[in-house]
């Protein structure tokens, strides 16, 4: 996990001494708002430390694949001090809504914030009998 972390700040570094931000103001520090491709980048920084540390345990498979779930859930919750929480929005096709009708099947809105998946991620594996 630590290979990870020192890539992760050596980048920054490298990042901020290209002087990345043209579209980003720099305040007079230096510091900037991050671009979108860092923010990707460490999103999924900290899912491969989620992945490195749930494959340390010595636990079962599926503790460890319940484990990483709850975490991944919880960091886009922004339950996690590396990351802000990350709003997801469903983002249907456009002629869904359409399809699902003529099929008599309901659809998902293309709106509506899906929130708190930590604090519904158990309720939701008992609610289906994956939990018991």
């Amino acid at each position: 996990m630590r290979t990870v972390r020192t890539a992760l700040v050596a980048n920054e570094r490298a990042t901020s001494k290209r002087g990345r931000s043209t579209v980003h103001d720099e305040i007079a520090d230096g510091t900037r708002e991050l671009t979108t491709e860092e923010v990707r980048e460490r999103l999924l920084a900290h899912m491969w430390k989620l992945i490195a540390y749930w494959d340390s345990l010595p636990r079962s498979s599926r503790e460890k694949l319940e484990g990483l779930a709850f975490s991944i859930c919880s960091a886009l919750d922004g339950e996690t001090l590396q990351l802000p929480a990350f709003k997801i929005v469903p983002n249907p096709h456009p002629e869904d809504a359409e399809y699902h009708r003529s099929e008599g099947v309901n659809w998902y809105p293309n709106n509506g914030e899906v929130e708190w998946l930590h604090e519904h991620f158990h309720e939701v594996g008992k609610k289906y009998g994956f939990i018991r």
